[in-house]
C-alpha cells in the first residue's frame, strides 16, 4: 500500500525505530516542523548525526522562540551549516507556522511521513498522535511532486542563520516564556496594541479554558488573553547584563529600533515623511497635528481659499490610517467633486483605494439594507446622492471610524425667527445621521477598536450672516458643547478655539518664516476691434437680443432658448473659431435633412460631472441641435451671422495675443508660457497656431476629456490618450513650452515650477474661476512676481431697439465685465477701510466666495445684453455684496479671536527628519538583513526585499523598482514608490524594527565625530506618550546623553539620535558600572520630566483636555566618540 497508517501511542518506542531506520535509507531529507525541541532532537541526535556525514538535510522550522529551541538549532548548525533556516515570513491575522512533515528522498523514491507530530520529546514519546507514511507510487506521485514543489518555495522564502542572529535568537528567548505563563507582578507589554505601554499584572485567572490577565496599564487596567501578553524587556537590564559579561552585541539592531521610532514619532508629529507628492507647508503640518492629536477628534477646517484644505485633509487620514484608526472613511462632497476628490487623494497620497459611491453599489454589494457599507471600507460620495431618504436610511447603523464633509456650509439648517420651527435640509438631515454614527464610534472605542469616530468639516465660508445657521452647523460637530442657541450666544466664543481651525492667507509662511505669496501683477491689454469684427457683434447681438426676448415669453423653449443665446454670448467673447463652429451646428441643425448629434451622447450623472469643465464643449451642446427654430426669421438671421463673421479672416485679439507673447519671449526665448481658454474649440484653435509657430513639440494642452494619470486606449489598434499629468509634467520638466488649457487645469495642477507668465485668453463669468487660474501660479514655490495678461476689447457696436431704432453702444461683454470688476473693487476697497489687518485679497475671495454661492452672473450679463445696458449687471452684483458686508464683519468679529497660524507653533513641531534621514534607515535595514538597494537611474532605486519582512497579508513584495525617496523625483516619475509613511514596506520595516522579538534595545556604540572625539557616555532614548483614557494622542522622543562625569550634554542628545554607529564597544569603557548607569538613569530621568512638562504645557495650550503623561526608556547605549 502506497499509504500507511502509523498511529503514535505514549512509551512507544516505535516511533523513535521508523525515523532511525528512515534516515538509514536516505540520502537527502526534507522537514517542516512547527515546533522543535531539545527534548525531540534528542531522541534522534545520533543516527541525525550520521546521517549528517555522508548526506544531506533542510529544516524549516519556526522563527518565533516560544515554538523552537534555538539550542536545538544551534546543534542541528553544529552537525551542517545552514540545514536550519527560520521561516519568519508573516502571516495574516498572526497565523503561525505549524506544518509536521518529513520528506525522506531514497534511491528508489521519496517517502513522506506526515500528520499530528512535531519534533517533540512529547510528540513521539507522550502524546497520542495521528500520522501515515505515504510511499511514491504512481497514485502519489503527483502528490509526493507538489509537496516538495511547496516545500521549495518556502525554503527559498525562510531566513538563513548566522551565528550572530542565533546568539540574539537565544539570548531573547531566556526573557521568553515558552509556554506563556505570567505571574503577579510581571512587567509586560501587549502584542496587539503596543501604544499601551508597559503594563504590570494585577490578577491571573482562566475563562474559558483560555488564560488572561489584568493588566494594569499606565492609564487604566486592561484584560488581556496570555497569548497577547510578552514580557517587556527593559533596556536598563540588558544594558547592565553586556557590562557584566563585558559582551557587546553588533550595533545595527539598535540603530535600526531607535530611528525607527523616532521617524515613526516625527511623522506621527507632523507628517512631513508621509508619502505625499506636494510639499507639506508649516500652516498644514500645525492643522494636521492638531487635529489628530485632539480628542474628541471633531473640528471644522475653516481655512481661506487657496490654502490647501484638501491636502490638511489628505494629511489627517494619512496619520489616522498610519495609527490603524482610520480604516472605514467616508468623504462627502458636492455632486461634481467626486472625481476631483478621488483623483487628488491618489495624486498627492498615493491612497488609491477610495471608490466614488453610486446608487447602484446599494445592489451590486448585497441585498440587505445598508450590506453595501459594510463592504464599502473607503467611500467618496456625493451629499446630494446620500440625502436621498431611500440612500441616507441605509447609514442609520453604519460605523465610520472619520467622516469628511467638503463645503460644509452647504448644510443647512435654520431658525427662521425666535420660538420658530427648525428648518433642516435633506443634506443637514443626512449630516445629522452621520454624526451620530461617528459620536456612537467615539464612545464604543477600546482597546479592542481603538477607532476614534472623528468628523471633520471643511469650508471657507463657515459663517454666512445667520447666527441660527452657524449654530446648528457646530452643533453637527459637537453636540456636547451647546445645550440650545442661547447657550450658543452666549458661550461661542469661549468654546470656538475647541472646534473651528481658521488660518489666513496674510499670515501663512513657508518653513524658513518667509510669506508664501510672491507679487502679482495683472495686466490689461487693448484690442482695437476692425469694422468688420464689429459689424459681427453688431449683427450677433441683434440675433441674441431676439432669442432673449423669446426666452422671456414664457413659451415652452424658454429654457433652451435662452441656454443657446447665453451659450452664443459666451463663445463670441472667446473667439472667431468657437463663435463660428457653433452657428455652423445651429444653421446645419436647422437646414439639414440628416439629424445632426450633439457630441454627449449620453446624460451623466451629478456624481459623474466635473462643473469646471462641463462648459468646454458646450458649443457641441444637445439643445443647439435642435430642429426647431426658436422665432420666426432665426435661419435668415444666422446666415446674416455667418455672412458676416467670414468677411474678416485673421482676428485683432489673437493679433494682439501674438504680439504680446513675443514681447514676453523676447527677453527669455525659454520662458515657460501658461494660456487659459474657457473652450476646446478655441483651444484647438490655439494649439495648431502655436504649434505651426513654434513647433508641435513644443505645445501640449490639457482638458476635461482626458484621464488625470491613467492612459485610456481608444480602441484595440490606437495608442493611448495622453493625460493631464503627462501635459503637467512636461511643461513642468521643461519639454513644452506652451500649456493651452480649459477650466481642467484651473485646480488640482501646479504649474509654478518653470512658469510665471499666464494669459487669460478669454474671460469666465464666473470670476472665481478667474482666481483659480491664477492659483495654479500664484502659490508656494513660485520664485518670480506673476504675470497676468488678459485682453480687453475696444471699439462699439450697432443695438436695434425692437422698434426698429439703433444706437451705438460700447461692446457689451468687455463692459460688463468693467461694470462687474470696479464694482467688486469699490466693495472691496470699503471693507479694507473697515478692517485694515485684512488683507483686500482675502476680502474679495470671500465676497467671491459668498457670492458665486447666490448670485447668477450668467442671469447678470444675459439682462445687460437683454437691456442693452452693461450698468444693469453692476447695480445686480452691488445690490447683492452690500448684502454681504454685513455678514462679513459678523464673521470677522466671530473669527478674529481664533488666532490663525502662529509660526512658533509650527516651530514646536517642526520636522526633526527628513526624507533623507527614511533613506539612510532603509539602507541600513536591507543592508543589515539581507536585502539590497542599487541605484538605477532619475534618482531611483531597485530594491530587494528581506524574506522576513515579506508579508502576505501586508502586501509586502520580494522586489520594488523604481524607488525613491525624493519627493521631486516622485513628482517626476509618477509610477515610482515613494518610500515615505503610508507606503507598506516602510511600514513594515518600521514595524519589524519595534517588534518585541526584535533586538537592539541596548548596545555599546562608536561613533565618528571630530567635534566630540573622546567623549563617553551614556545614551538615552525616551518616549513620551501622552495618553486620554487607552489612546496615545500625542507623543514626544527625547534624547538625553550623560557623559562619564555625570553631566548632561543637550548638543550631544539632539545629534545622536541619527548619527550611524561605526562599529561596537571593543572593551567596557572604565567608568561604566552598574553603579554609573543607575545614577544616568536618575539624572537623564530628570530631563525627561521636564520635557514631559513641555509637552503637556504645549498640548494644554491647544486642547482642554488633560492627558496622562508616561515616559518610558525605549533604549540605551555607551557610547564612544572616536
Amino acid at each position: 500500500m502506497p499509504i500507511s497508517f502509523l498511529p503514535f501511542l505514549p512509551d512507544d518506542d516505535d516511533a523513535t525505530y521508523l525515523l532511525e531506520s528512515l534516515f538509514a535509507e536516505s540520502c537527502h531529507v526534507d522537514i517542516a516542523v512547527g515546533y522543535l525541541k531539545n527534548g525531540g532532537l534528542d531522541l534522534i541526535v545520533e543516527p541525525l548525526r550520521r546521517f549528517l556525514e555522508h548526506h544531506t538535510l533542510r529544516m524549516l522550522v519556526s522563527a518565533d522562540p516560544s515554538q523552537t529551541d534555538g539550542e536545538a538549532v544551534r546543534t542541528m548548525l553544529d552537525m551542517s551549516p545552514d540545514c536550519v533556516r527560520f521561516f519568519d515570513v508573516e502571516l495574516p491575522d498572526r497565523g503561525i507556522f505549524h506544518p509536521k512533515t518529513f520528506c525522506f528522498h531514497t534511491t528508489t523514491g521519496v517517502r513522506v511521513l506526515l500528520g499530528s507530530a512535531n519534533l517533540t520529546e512529547w510528540a513521539w514519546k507522550r502524546n497520542i498522535e495521528f500520522n501515515c507514511l505515504v510511499t511514491e507510487s504512481p497514485e502519489t506521485r503527483q502528490f509526493v511532486r507538489d509537496l516538495l514543489s511547496h516545500f521549495g518555495r518556502l525554503w527559498d522564502l525562510s531566513s538563513t542563520i548566522s551565528r550572530e542572529a542565533l546568539d540574539w535568537f537565544i539570548e531573547k528567548q531566556k526573557g521568553v516564556k515558552i509556554m506563556p505563563t505570567f505571574s503577579e507582578g510581571d512587567m509586560v507589554r501587549s502584542k496587539s496594541c503596543p501604544e499601551l505601554g508597559v503594563g504590570k499584572v494585577l490578577e491571573v485567572e482562566e475563562v474559558g479554558g483560555q488564560k488572561r490577565a489584568t493588566v494594569k496599564f499606565p492609564t487604566k487596567p486592561e484584560f488581556l488573553l496570555f497569548s497577547d501578553l510578552v514580557v517587556d524587556m527593559a533596556p536598563m537590564q540588558w544594558l547592565k547584563s553586556y557590562v557584566e559579561r563585558h559582551a557587546w552585541p553588533a550595533t545595527e539592531p539598535f540603530d535600526l529600533r531607535t530611528r525607527a521610532r523616532f521617524l515613526e514619532v516625527v511623522n506621527k508629529k507632523t507628517g512631513a515623511l508621509t508619502r505625499t507628492r506636494v510639499d507639506v507647508l508649516p500652516h498644514q503640518i500645525v492643522v494636521a497635528h492638531r487635529v489628530v492629536t485632539s480628542e474628541p477628534m471633531r473640528w471644522l477646517i475653516a481655512d481661506d481659499v487657496g490654502l490647501g484644505k484638501t491636502i490638511e485633509a489628505g494629511l489627517i487620514i494619512t496619520a489616522l490610517h498610519t495609527k490603524k484608526k482610520a480604516e472605514r472613511v467616508l468623504i462627502v462632497v458636492p455632486a461634481g467633486l467626486t472625481k476631483q476628490w478621488q483623483e487628488e487623494l491618489r495624486e498627492k497620497f498615493g491612497i488609491k483605494d477610495f471608490i466614488v459611491f453610486r446608487a447602484s453599489h446599494l445592489k451590486d454589494y448585497g441585498t440587505e439594507p445598508g450590506e453595501a457599507w459594510k463592504r464599502l471600507p473607503r467611500v467618496i460620495a456625493s451629499m446630494d446622492t446620500l440625502k436621498q431618504d431611500g440612500i441616507r436610511e441605509t447609514l442609520r447603523d453604519i460605523q465610520w471610524d472619520l467622516v469628511l464633509f467638503d463645503e460644509a456650509h452647504k448644510l443647512s439648517a435654520y431658525r427662521e425667527e425666535e420660538g420658530g420651527d427648525v428648518e433642516r435640509v435633506k443634506r443637514y438631515r443626512l449630516a445629522e445621521v452621520l454624526s451620530h454614527q461617528a459620536q456612537a464610534r467615539a464612545n464604543a472605542r477600546s482597546v479592542a477598536n481603538p477607532n476614534v469616530g472623528a468628523m471633520l468639516f471643511l469650508t471657507a465660508t463657515p459663517h454666512q450672516g445667520k447666527e441660527s445657521k452657524f449654530f446648528y452647523l457646530l452643533n453637527l460637530i459637537r453636540p456636547d458643547v451647546f445645550k440650545d442657541e442661547a447657550a450658543f450666544e452666549q458661550d461661542k466664543r469661549r468654546f470656538l478655539s475647541e472646534m473651528v481651525i481658521r488660518n489666513r492667507k496674510r499670515e501663512v509662511t513657508d518653513a524658513n518664516e518667509i510669506a508664501l505669496f510672491k507679487g502679482l501683477k495683472t495686466q490689461q491689454l487693448p484690442v482695437v476691434l476692425t469694422k468688420a469684427e464689429q459689424d459681427f457683434l453688431s449683427n450677433l447681438y441683434d440675433y441674441l437680443r431676439q432669442g432673449y426676448r423669446v426666452a422671456a415669453s414664457g413659451k415652452d423653449t424658454e429654457r433652451a432658448v435662452g441656454f443657446v443665446m447665453t451659450t452664443f454670448q459666451k463663445l463670441a467673447s472667446s473667439s472667431k473659431a468657437a463663435i463660428g463652429h457653433a452657428l455652423q451646428r445651429r444653421l446645419e441643425a436647422l437646414t439639414s435633412k440628416r439629424k445632426p448629434t450633439a457630441t454627449r451622447q449620453r446624460k451623466l450623472s451629478p456624481d459623474e460631472l466635473d462643473k469646471r469643465t462641463e462648459d468646454e464643449s458646450i458649443a457641441d451642446h444637445e439643445d443647439l441641435v435642435r430642429r426647431q427654430a426658436f422665432f420666426k426669421d432665426e435661419v435668415q438671421q444666422l446666415r446674416q451671422v455667418l455672412a458676416s463673421l467670414r468677411k474678416f479672416k485673421s482676428e485683432s485679439k489673437f493679433n494682439a495675443f501674438i504680439k504680446e507673447l513675443r514681447l514676453c519671449l523676447k527677453g527669455n526665448t525659454k520662458a515657460k508660457v501658461l494660456i487659459f481658454t474657457e473652450y476646446r474649440e478655441t483651444q484647438k484653435f490655439l494649439v495648431k497656431e502655436l504649434s505651426e509657430r513654434f513647433g508641435a513639440e513644443k505645445v501640449v494642452q490639457i482638458h476635461g476629456g482626458m484621464p488625470l494619470d491613467e492612459p485610456i486606449a481608444l480602441s484595440a489598434s490606437a495608442k493611448c490618450r495622453e493625460t493631464k499629468m503627462q501635459s503637467a509634467l512636461a511643461f513642468n520638466k521643461g519639454d513644452a513650452q506652451f500649456l493651452v488649457s480649459t477650466e481642467a487645469g484651473g485646480e488640482g495642477i501646479n504649474l509654478q515650477e518653470q512658469c510665471h507668465i499666464l494669459f487669460n485668453y478669454d474671460l469666465p463669468w464666473n470670476p472665481m474661476r478667474l482666481y483659480q487660474r491664477i492659483g495654479r501660479l500664484y502659490r508656494y514655490g513660485q520664485t518670480e512676481d506673476v504675470q497676468v495678461r488678459q485682453f480687453q476689447q475696444e471699439g462699439t457696436i450697432r443695438i436695434t431697439e425692437a422698434n426698429g431704432q439703433t444706437r451705438q453702444v460700447p461692446i457689451l461683454d468687455q463692459q460688463i465685465s468693467k461694470v462687474l470688476g470696479d464694482c467688486i473693487t469699490r466693495i472691496v476697497d470699503s471693507l479694507a477701510a473697515i478692517n485694515p489687518n485684512e488683507s483686500p485679497e482675502n476680502i474679495r475671495e470671500f465676497l467671491l466666495g459668498e457670492l458665486v454661492e447666490k448670485f447668477s452672473f450668467e442671469k447678470a450679463y444675459t439682462e445687460s445684453v437683454k437691456a442693452g445696458d452693461p450698468n444693469k449687471a453692476g447695480e445686480m452684483v452691488e445690490k447683492e455684496l452690500r448684502a454681504f458686508i454685513d455678514t462679513k464683519q459678523k464673521f470677522d468679529e466671530l473669527f478674529g479671536g481664533l488666532g490663525g497660524f502662529r509660526f512658533g507653533d509650527y516651530q514646536s513641531i517642526r520636522p526633526e527628519a527628513t526624507m533623507k534621514d527614511v533613506q539612510s534607515f532603509v539602507d541600513l535595514f536591507l543592508k543589515s538583513r539581507g536585502g539590497s538597494m542599487t541605484l538605477t537611474d532619475k534618482g531611483c532605486y531597485r530594491v530587494s526585499v528581506p524574506s522576513e519582512v515579506c508579508s502576505i497579508q501586508r502586501k509586502v513584495r520580494a522586489r520594488y523598482e523604481p524607488v525613491t525617496f525624493s519627493r521631486e523625483v516622485y513628482q517626476k516619475e509618477p509610477n515610482a514608490h515613494f518610500l515615505g509613511f503610508g507606503h507598506e514596506l516602510l511600514e513594515r520595516i518600521v514595524e519589524f524594527c519595534q517588534d518585541p522579538k526584535f533586538e537592539g534595545v541596548a548596545a555599546g556604540r562608536t561613533v565618528k565625530s571630530k567635534e566630540w572625539k573622546g567623549v563617553e557616555g551614556l545614551q538615552f532614548n525616551w518616549v513620551i506618550p501622552l495618553r486620554h483614557d487607552s489612546t496615545v494622542v500625542e507623543e514626544d522622543f527625547k534624547t538625553v546623553f550623560v557623559d562619564s562625569a555625570g553631566k548632561v550634554r543637550p548638543d550631544i542628545g539632539n545629534a545622536l539620535r541619527l548619527l550611524p554607529s561605526s562599529g561596537k564597544l571593543s572593551s567596557t569603557p572604565r567608568f561604566l558600572t552598574v553603579e554609573f548607569i543607575d545614577s544616568a538613569h536618575e539624572t537623564a530621568s530628570y530631563e525627561a520630566d521636564k520635557a514631559v512638562k513641555v509637552l503637556l504645557k504645549s498640548y494644554r495650550k491647544r486642547h482642554k483636555a488633560t492627558p496622562v503623561p508616561t515616559p518610558e526608556v525605549f533604549s540605551v547605549a555607551a557610547v564612544r566618540f572616536i
